[in-house]
């Protein structure tokens, strides 16, 4: 969840936006917690990463990271591997999570 203050306005247009016109995933980061989610009324996956210099205290959850996305093609879809890897209190990067999905060619939509 990111702080009203600092939260994007006009969500709804810009998810009405993406909805309409489509997109293959949104990316966003900056956060104080890693997400994975969908775009409202859609499976357009919405994949937001926690802010690298963000203090992990205690919860990998809400520690500083990155994704690694891994897209490979296989014939009438596009399969999606996202390795999310955190920064633990001891300094050491440790992996926290796995997703894996599938989005439609655009070929396999026609």
């Amino acid at each position: 969840m990111v702080r009203w203050s600092k939260a994007l306005r006009g969500l709804d247009r810009f998810t009405d936006a993406v909805r309409a016109a489509g997109a293959e995933m949104v990316l966003h980061g900056h956060s104080h917690q890693g997400t994975f989610s969908t775009i409202p009324g859609s499976e357009i996956p919405v994949i937001g990463v926690t802010s690298a210099s963000h203090r992990s205290g205690h919860s990998l959850k809400r520690a500083a990271g990155w994704n690694r996305i891994s897209i490979h093609r296989e014939d009438a879809s596009w399969e999606i591997t996202v390795n999310s890897r955190r920064l633990a209190p001891d300094g050491q990067l440790h992996d926290f999570r796995t997703t894996r999905f599938t989005r439609p060619t655009k070929e396999s939509v026609l």
